[in-house]
């Protein structure tokens, strides 16, 4: 019964150092998988959840977040902002979908308007 007992601490002990090393290393993959980048485009719409913007060699941006501190400057799910140059800091975060593909999510973390 004691030998049972102890198995059963050491199996349990075993299953939670292991659920938090698999916790700490897709924490830990996830922000090594994220970088920032900067871009100058200008908005050309919002649509289903994601923004849209050219930049000046007509290379088409879209973006399918934006950070809160951003949507406090500028409401880019109106018109009012279209045809507006912007420069866009955003990070590339990359995930992997159900079906072990690669994919990345670009979320805009700071918009400043240009013209």
């Amino acid at each position: 019964m004691v030998a049972t007992a102890a198995f059963l601490i050491t199996l349990l002990i075993h299953l939670l150092m292991k659920t938090l090393f698999i916790a700490l290393f897709s924490v830990v993959t996830l922000y090594f998988n994220q970088e920032t980048e900067t871009v100058i485009a200008t908005f050309t719409g919002y649509s289903e959840g994601t923004y849209y913007f050219e930049d000046d060699d007509e290379l088409m941006h879209s973006f399918e977040a934006l950070s809160t501190d951003a949507a406090a400057k500028f409401d880019l799910t109106s018109t009012t902002y279209i045809g507006k140059k912007f420069n866009i800091t955003f990070t590339v975060t990359s995930a992997v979908n159900e079906e072990d593909e690669d994919y990345d999510i670009l979320e805009i973390t700071s918009l400043d308007l240009l013209q």
